[in-house]
């Protein structure tokens, strides 16, 4: 009896294993006779997969990892102005200390610069992989000298006082001005903002015009800010004056019709009003 079911026991076991079998011998066969455009699809999912694989390490290794973090800015000040700007220059560019070196185009770097530093006038910028940004910055040229009483306040082309000194060392458009309420203006400070650029540009525009076309040196200028009024003081010992809201060619025009007539006349002249439009009025 027990032998008997010893022999069931392994007659089941062995249909088992040959079922079992069997099973993987058609599986093998089914792939087998799998068919060259599954195969061909086959081989294409594997292959997008790898490669979205690499991709998602590429793009994770470019823009995530610290491989790629800005860990150096260097400045350069290529025409250095005041002492002051070399650390307020600094100081604006170290938002990109940790900042993806990638995500900070050179574009985006001077744009930063130029908006939020308005005296530069030019900034350049070499990227190092995979770690350093060095900006070149240029700053506006300075125009215009204002007298003070012991000193010189430089303005450059913005009108933004850049910088006070004791001595006047280069040649510059020397400017008084003129306030209704205090008289000749005598105290700045750092980055006070006396002009707008449209002003600063008339001044220059005006003492260039006088001296090319006339042949007037000019001195120093007066300006009357409430009045939009200019005198420039000529080296011929009289002023001459423009309304600043009126062209300078059109005022200029007058006085080099009259100026000749009144050279053969060689009267004192204390000034020249060339401000009503078409007319001329002579002081002496």
């Amino acid at each position: 009896m027990k032998l008997f079911r010893f022999h069931r026991k392994s007659e089941k076991l062995r249909r088992e294993t040959a079922f079992r079998k069997k099973h993987l011998q058609e599986i093998e066969k089914g792939m087998g006779r799998m068919d060259p455009e599954q195969r061909k699809k086959r081989q294409y999912i594997i292959a997008f997969i790898l490669v979205s694989i690499s991709l998602i390490i590429a793009v994770y290794t470019l823009f995530f990892s610290s491989v790629f973090k800005i860990k150096e800015v260097i400045v350069e000040n290529i025409s250095p102005i005041t002492s002051l700007n070399d650390a307020l220059v600094e100081e604006s560019f170290q938002y990109l200390l940790e900042k993806n070196i990638f995500l900070n185009s050179p574009y985006s770097i001077q744009s930063h610069g130029l908006s939020s530093i308005p005296r530069l006038s030019k900034v350049e910028t070499t990227i190092s992989y995979p770690e350093t940004v060095k900006i070149s910055v240029t700053e506006k040229p300075i125009v215009l000298a204002l007298p003070s009483k012991n000193s010189f306040a430089l303005t450059n082309e913005n009108g933004v006082i850049v910088k006070i000194v004791e001595s006047l060392d280069i040649p510059l458009l020397r400017i008084m001005i003129h306030s209704d309420e205090d008289g000749v203006l005598e105290n700045f400070y750092i980055n006070q903002q006396l002009f707008s650029p449209e002003q600063v540009f008339y001044l220059i525009v005006g003492k260039q015009a006088l001296e090319q076309k006339v042949g007037f040196a000019i001195i120093e200028a007066q300006w009357f800010p409430s009045r939009k009024e200019v005198h420039y003081v000529t080296d011929k010992g009289f002023s001459l004056w423009f309304d600043a809201d009126l062209t300078i060619d059109t005022q200029l025009s007058k006085l080099t019709t009259i100026y000749p007539e009144l050279q053969k006349e060689n009267k004192p002249i204390k000034y020249i009003d060339l401000r009503i439009p078409e007319k001329v009025f002579i002081g002496r």
